[in-house]
This record gives C-alpha cells, structure tokens and sequence, in this order.
C-alpha cells in the first residue's frame, strides 16, 4: 500500500497538538519504508516539531538502519520544504493513529537504540581488531610476488616494491595507516578480481608509495593499486602516492593527510567514470582539504577511466 498519494494536501488534514503527538503518529507507521517514504515521514515529522532523537530511534527499528544516514538527513531536512505536518497525522491514521490513543513508552525505545548503537559500535570494533591480527598472520605467510605475475602484465607495472603473494596467488595489498599497521589487506587475482579482508576496517586507511627522491612533496592520492604505481612510475616521479582503494575512500585518506601534513601540496588524481563517481569524488576531496584534482581524459573510442588505462593506451608501442 502506498502511504502516500500525490494528492495527500487534498485530503481532510488532521488538526492536533504537533508538539505533543508527533511521536505517537510516528511510531505508528512502519519504519521499513522505500528511501524517498522515509525521507517524506522525516520531514513531516520535523515540521511537526520532531526531534532528532525520537527521529533515530524509531528509524532503528528498520532493518537497514544506519545511523550517520539518519542524522545526516536529519541535517539536511528544512521545515519550510513543502511537506507538513499534517502530512505525518495522515499517514499515521492509515496506520491505526488516533490522537486520543495510548502513548508508547518513548524513553523505552529511545534507550533501547542507544544500547543498540553501542552493542552495534562494540562488535565493529571488534570486528576491525579481528581483521588487524588476521591481516598480520596472512602477511606473515606470504612471499614477494615475481615481476612476472599476470596481473602486474595485464596492467604493465613494475612496482618499486613488489607486493606480497599468497599460496593461491593472488596479490596481497596491505590497507594501513600512518603508523604503518595493516587493519585490512585488498585482494587481487591474477585476472584482476578483487576483495577485501572480511570485517576490517577500510576507511581512512590507504597504501602508500613514498617519494625517495623528494620525501617533502606533493601527495597525490589515487583509488586503486595500479594506478598508483603508474601514477609513480610514470607521472609524478617526486610525488608521494596513496592508494585510497575506492572512490569513497578518497576524502576520508585526503582529511588524514591534510591533517598530518597541513603545508603540504595534496593533488587527488581520479578516476574518469562513465558514471561519474569518480570525478565527483576526486573534485569533493580536494575542495574538502583545499587541495586540487587531477582526471586522464579518454576520446570517444578510447576504454578506459584511470591513469593506468591512460598510460597504456599512449605506450601502445612501448607494452608491445
């Protein structure tokens, strides 16, 4: 059943205390809602003079709650967007809401998620020192990777330091932090396949090319491996590179070192995506830290979306 209808300002509106029976229409209606409902009940429920808090405690009793998403909306929701109150009344009644009800107990649910979001945020951390002490077994078992491994071919890179292999093969790519502690590894097939050690954590952790020749320069910081080993071998030779592995991942690696490094040249080289994730990602990290972003350009019967792709294609001959 659709809880709302284009037309809901046509129908009778429900005239009661907002301040005092907001939370009750609210916990009447099904938190497990299509993304663009939810959005609707929240900002209906703010013009009803909701508070955040009752907000997230009831959006926690959907199955694919997350928190920093329902502060963020939250945040991002204006009173005078042009859903009101009366909005939230009306999808409650089809729900059984009646003004004169009974009250849920609302400090009972709102304690309930607050000890929720701790269990929650106890087994990630959990999860993430879990993935640390595996991640430091698995690099412990694994030798260095011959020059001649497929995937190294594939993308035509000879690394500084070649990274480690496993017994099946697969390139280990350690995820680390400043103090060099390894909180996850990235897998990589000789096929190019790739994936992450379970539950570890990925974000604001990187890996890293340090500049030899000029330790002090720009940082440049790329998503995956090959491209940063292109981007150092071939690009920006003086340059420290860092791999922040995905799109995502490019601001939270960009504030790290901004803050580390607040004097130095930050430049995000991004990948160029048909979808435009990438460039969007690149231009927000470098805004995000005052630095600048660089893209590889490709013509229209050019494939390709990352520096690597680009150095391919113009080193044609050279890969032959």
């Amino acid at each position: 059943m659709k809880i709302a209808s284009p037309h809901y300002k046509s129908q009778p509106q429900v005239h009661d205390n907002y301040n005092t029976d907001a939370d009750n229409a609210l916990n009447h209606i099904p938190a497990d809602l299509p993304r663009d409902e939810w959005v609707k009940i929240a900002a209906a429920f703010k013009a009803a003079g909701g508070d955040v808090e009752a907000f997230d405690a009831w959006s926690s009793t959907a199955s694919n709650y997350n928190s920093k998403d329902c502060i963020a909306l939250w945040k991002s929701l204006s009173t005078g967007g042009g859903i009101g109150a009366g909005t939230l009344f009306y999808i409650a009644q089809q729900y059984g809401y009646k003004s004169t009800g009974s009250h849920p107990d609302f400090s009972a649910i709102k304690e309930q998620a607050k000890q929720r979001q701790q269990s929650e945020q106890q087994a990630k951390q959990l999860s993430y020192k879990q993935a640390q002490q595996q991640a430091e077994l698995i690099l412990d078992k694994c030798a260095y990777a011959a020059v001649d491994h497929a995937y190294l071919i594939a993308k035509q890179i000879q690394p500084r330091l070649i990274p480690w292999i496993d017994d099946e093969g697969w390139l280990i790519i350690p995820v680390m932090d400043l103090q060099s502690v390894a909180h996850s590894l990235q897998f990589i097939s000789p096929k190019g396949e790739k994936w992450f050690l379970s539950g570890g954590a990925i974000k604001g952790h990187f890996y890293q090319l340090w500049s030899a020749s000029k330790p002090d320069g720009a940082i440049v910081i790329c998503e995956g491996y090959a491209t940063g080993v292109t981007l150092y071998s071939h690009y920006v030779p003086d340059c420290t590179v860092i791999v922040a592995f995905n799109a995502g991942n490019l601001l939270p690696v960009a504030k790290v070192f901004r803050e580390s490094f607040p004097d130095a040249t930050i430049i995000i080289a991004g990948d160029f995506d048909l979808s435009g994730v990438g460039q969007k990602a690149a231009k927000e990290a470098a805004l995000a830290v005052g630095g600048s972003f660089t893209l590889p350009i490709f013509l229209q019967h050019e494939s390709g979306s990352d520096f690597n792709d680009r150095w391919c294609l113009d080193n044609m001959e050279a890969v032959a």
